[in-house]
């Protein structure tokens, strides 16, 4: 591994198909970047709930790596696209509607335990796939959770975080 990484990051959506993959490679390679930083929407792993797939995310990744570009991945938990967002307990504000931000979708309820164990089993279903598979490429991985794609449990409607019913018997 480098002592230090410079990566370019993209979201799935930028990333059509595993050409698309391989043309941005070669582009940030022939840039003098050592890295990408990629990251997955829920959806793109468990489009059916439990049912962990990995076809779009190996074919992205390993454009990549053919590249011999280092590899950071995430796993985003927002719910656009995702089939079963009614399974989801996601942050509310205080007049009980589902807080989404500009067209990005919801974020999960880390009060709600049910929510907690769906993210979970997801995020080592990805983290054991993409080690297995990638480890020796692999310098850094998430799981993001707020609006803005970030590590945090986040909220920008006034200041408001979470007044789902999870979160309300949890404080």
């Amino acid at each position: 591994m480098p002592e230090q990484f410079v990566t370019f990051s993209f979201w799935d959506w930028q990333i059509g198909t595993a050409g698309d993959a391989a043309n941005l490679a070669k582009q940030i390679k022939a840039m003098g970047y050592n890295g990408a930083d990629i990251t997955f929407r829920w959806t793109r792993l468990e489009y059916t709930r439990g049912d962990y797939g990995f076809r779009y995310i190996d074919a992205i990744l390993d454009a990549f790596a053919e590249e011999d570009l280092f590899l950071s991945t995430s796993l985003m938990f927002w719910s656009i696209g995702l089939p079963w967002a009614e399974e989801i307990e996601w942050q509310k504000l205080p007049d009980g509607r589902i807080y989404e931000f500009s067209g990005r979708g919801a974020s999960p309820s880390l009060s709600d335990p049910d929510t907690v164990k769906a993210m979970t089993d997801a995020f080592d279903a990805f983290s054991a796939h993409v080690y297995e598979r990638y480890g020796d490429r692999l310098f850094r991985m998430h799981a993001r959770t707020s609006q803005y794609g970030e590590l945090e449990y986040f909220c920008d409607a006034g200041g408001v975080l979470d007044y789902g019913e999870p979160a309300i018997a949890a404080f």
